[in-house]
C-alpha cells in the first residue's frame, strides 16, 4: 500500500502544470478568475503577479490546492479611470518550486473615458463639438453598439449611436460629437452609456457622466 501510495505521488508530481485565465480580457463587471491543475494535493501555491512591461508587483497570494491538485483564484478588478494593462501571474507550488506555470490576460477599466466631460464637477456641454471618445470593459458586450442616453431633469431626451465594441476588451476608440441631435433644450444632462439601444429603468445603473451643462 505504502508502494501505491508513492507511486501515485510520483505520477501526480509528473504532471504538467497549468494555469489559465477564465477571459482573456477582465474588467469590474466580470471579475478574475485563474485555474489550474497539476499541483501537489492539499499544498499551498503561490501566485505572484506582475505588470508588464513594467513588472511591478500586481498580485502576491497564497491558495491551497485540492486533493486533485487543482487551485482556483477569483478577485474582483478595480475600475481605475481609461486604464487597460497586461498582467502576468505565476503559480509556484511551494512544496516542489519546479512546479510552476505562467498565464497572461489584460485588464480594463468599465465604462467610457470623454475628456471634455471628465471632471469631479459640472461639465460643459458643447453641442456639435467632436473629440475623441474611449470605452472598455464591455467584456461580455464585444460586438455590440454602444449607445448614449441623454436624460434632462429625468427625462429621456435622445439616444444616439456611439460605435462597435470590438475585441476581447469590449472596446472602441473613435470621434464622438456631443448632442448630436434637435432641439437641445438647456440644462444639466445625464448621459449615460449602454448597449441597449432602447432607454429603460436599468439605465440608470449604466456608467456615464452625471452633470453635463448645455447654456
Amino acid at each position: 500500500m505504502p508502494l501505491l501510495a508513492s507511486s501515485l505521488a510520483a505520477l501526480t508530481l509528473a504532471a504538467t502544470p497549468t494555469l489559465e485565465s477564465a477571459l482573456p480580457c477582465v474588467s469590474p463587471t466580470t471579475g478574475s478568475q485563474l485555474t489550474g491543475t497539476g499541483y501537489t494535493p492539499n499544498g499551498q501555491v503561490r501566485l505572484r503577479g506582475r505588470y508588464l512591461p513594467a513588472g511591478r508587483p500586481a498580485l502576491d497570494h497564497t491558495v491551497t490546492a485540492d486533493v486533485n491538485g487543482r487551485i482556483t483564484f477569483t478577485s474582483g478588478v478595480p475600475n481605475d479611470d481609461a486604464s487597460r494593462v497586461k498582467i502576468e501571474v505565476t503559480a509556484e507550488d511551494v512544496t516542489h518550486p519546479e512546479l510552476r506555470a505562467t498565464v497572461g490576460f489584460t485588464m480594463s477599466w468599465f465604462g467610457p473615458f470623454f475628456r471634455p466631460w471628465n471632471t469631479s464637477k459640472a461639465a460643459p456641454g458643447r453641442p456639435g463639438r467632436t473629440s475623441q471618445i474611449e470605452a472598455s470593459g464591455y467584456v461580455e458586450e464585444s460586438g455590440s453598439v454602444l449607445y448614449a442616453h441623454y436624460v434632462l431633469r429625468d427625462e429621456h431626451v435622445a439616444t444616439v449611436r456611439v460605435g462597435r465594441l470590438t475585441g476581447p476588451c469590449g472596446a472602441l476608440k473613435r470621434l464622438f460629437r456631443q448632442f448630436a441631435f434637435k432641439p437641445i433644450p438647456r440644462g444639466t444632462y445625464s448621459v449615460y452609456f449602454d448597449t441597449m439601444p432602447l432607454f429603460s429603468d436599468n439605465t440608470y445603473e449604466s456608467p456615464g457622466y452625471r452633470r453635463v451643462v448645455v447654456r
